[in-house]
């Protein structure tokens, strides 16, 4: 199914998001992406089971642990891990989800995405969320740039 802009733009306005997957290493995918998203929105929550707190905010071990819990949750987790994170989102109430993955590219990812379908939770599925930053680094406005050049940009 197509991602729409306006699911973007309502995912990026929402009040509480978690990114789960942040990486304790500075300049990974998803440090870069948690500390990215800090700074465009007001509460970004880390989880990661194995850091108690990144660049001075508290990190979650799950989503569950969250109170309350967050409106929308970016999932940068592996492919093993995927369908299990989705499940314990949706028992915590997200309404959102964001996987940086396409459903495409595992069949764990596959399910998670139809597991979040059935629920009549929102899903951004293969975009990466830099792009959609205002005043992110501008190798992802490139990006975003060419995408749109070529039609396959999120309408």
């Amino acid at each position: 199914m197509a991602v729409s802009l306006s699911d973007i733009q309502e995912f990026l306005g929402l009040k509480q998001i978690a990114i789960v997957g942040v990486s304790r290493k500075n300049g990974a995918y998803s440090r870069t992406v948690f500390d990215n998203l800090r700074c465009a929105m007001p509460h970004v929550i880390p989880v990661n089971p194995e850091v108690d707190e990144i660049e001075g905010e508290q990190c979650f071990r799950s989503v569950s642990d969250i109170y309350p819990p967050p409106q929308g949750a970016i999932l940068l987790v592996h492919a093993g891990a995927i369908l299990g994170v989705t499940r314990e989102c949706l028992r915590t109430g997200v309404k959102m989800v964001w996987m940086r993955q396409a459903g495409s590219t595992s069949e764990a990812h596959s399910q998670a995405a139809e597991e979040c379908r059935t629920a009549g939770v929102k899903l951004i599925e293969g975009e990466c969320p830099l792009m959609f930053l205002r005043g992110g680094h501008w190798i992802h406005h490139v990006h975003a740039s060419m995408r749109k050049l070529v039609g396959t940009y999120p309408a």
